[in-house]
This record gives structure tokens, C-alpha cells and sequence, in this order.
């Protein structure tokens, strides 16, 4: 449960990102937690209308290891994804037919944007969430952090909604800017390792603009 909440949070998160922005304008840079090391990249690019959006997964070498795919000209906050993992020769799909409220893998982040002034005020706000690769949704939510984020940056907290579930799992931490861009990602990756083994991290986004 833990690796599918924070491999799929990712996704979506750094997905959302690049339908923000204009076509190859973002790069991501996971580094270990804690660490310098870099451990791969992100290279986003959209189409004009940004309907259409995919995402470059690159490692330290310069080895593409994963393509992921996005099409939100149905609804922005539960676009059509397909992710394939060049690595393990693995491709998955998200599910059609959903009820209008759930909240698909990459669009979390324009759910985050549409959410932003109960955030700013401190609300909590729930939601279904869809990951990748299940049949079901899970239940969100997400907090604003408060006096605990930089100056100038807006900081949200993302668990599982049950109480208990939440007990067994880590938050993924967010830091968006104040035009509400997405700068920074501390959580377990939904890259792992080159054992396959999953690794915690941070990364930073910078934008072309």
C-alpha cells in the first residue's frame, strides 16, 4: 500500500507539473534523500494546447527508462495516462468510466490549482484518488503545512484519508511558488533503483520561464 500511494502520488504530481507549462520548459532532478547523488531526470513536453503531454524519464547515464503519456482534453483532473516502463518491458494504462469526482494520477496537480483558496485558508480537503494500475480509488487528503514552509513557497502534506492506513504510511511533501508551480517533491520515488528496489526522494523542478 505504501509503494502504490507514493509511486502513483509522484506520477501525478510531476505529470500535472508539465501540463503548466509550455512544451520542454520543465526538467525535474531526483536526488537520495538527504544526498547529492542524482539518480535520474525528468524531461516534460506538451502540446500548444497542452491536451497532450508526456514525460522523459532519464537516468544518471542518459538512459531513457520510462515514457509516460497524458491526455487531459476530457477532464483535467482525470486525464487518460499510459505509462511504459522501458526497463521491465511493462506498460499500464488507466481505466475508463470513472465517476466525475475521482481524481486520476496526473491530475492531481490541476485538482491541487482548483483547490488552491481552501488550501491558502487552511482547509483540508478531501478526494478520491485513482492510482495507476488499480481498479479503484483510494481516499485522499491533503493539508496546507503552514508555518512549517519557507518563506515565499506554499507547502502541502498528502496522506491517506482513513486514519489507519495513514498510520502506515509516510506523507509526500510538496513545495509549489507563488504562481503555483510545483518547485519541489520529497517522497518515495515510483523510479526505482536499478535492483528495483524503491528509493526515497527529493526533487527539485526548474522552469524555462
Amino acid at each position: 500500500m505504501r509503494n502504490q500511494l507514493t509511486n502513483a502520488l509522484l506520477l501525478a504530481l510531476v505529470s500535472g507539473t508539465a501540463g503548466a507549462s509550455s512544451a520542454a520548459d520543465i526538467i525535474g532532478e531526483a536526488r537520495a534523500l538527504g544526498g547529492e547523488e542524482l539518480l535520474y531526470r525528468e524531461m516534460h513536453a506538451c502540446n500548444e494546447t497542452k491536451s497532450q503531454c508526456e514525460i522523459t524519464y532519464v537516468d544518471a547515464s542518459g538512459e531513457t527508462i520510462g515514457v509516460k503519456s497524458l491526455d487531459y482534453s476530457t477532464a483535467l483532473p482525470a486525464p487518460t495516462v499510459t505509462m511504459r516502463d522501458l526497463r521491465r518491458g511493462k506498460t499500464t494504462t488507466s481505466p475508463t468510466g470513472l465517476k466525475p469526482d475521482v481524481v486520476v494520477d496526473a491530475g492531481f496537480d490541476h485538482f491541487i490549482r482548483q483547490s488552491w483558496d481552501a488550501l491558502s485558508a487552511g482547509d483540508e480537503v478531501a478526494f478520491p484518488f485513482l492510482v495507476l494500475g488499480r481498479s479503484k480509488p483510494l481516499g485522499m487528503r491533503v493539508t496546507n503545512s503552514g508555518a512549517a514552509c519557507e518563506e515565499g513557497l506554499t507547502c502541502l502534506s498528502v496522506s491517506l484519508d482513513a486514519w489507519w492506513l495513514a498510520m502506515l504510511t509516510d506523507n509526500i511533501e510538496l513545495a509549489y511558488d507563488s504562481d503555483r508551480r510545483l518547485v519541489r517533491f520529497s517522497g518515495l520515488s515510483n523510479i526505482p533503483d536499478a535492483q528495483g528496489q524503491g528509493q526515497n526522494v527529493e526533487i527539485r523542478y526548474r522552469y524555462a520561464d
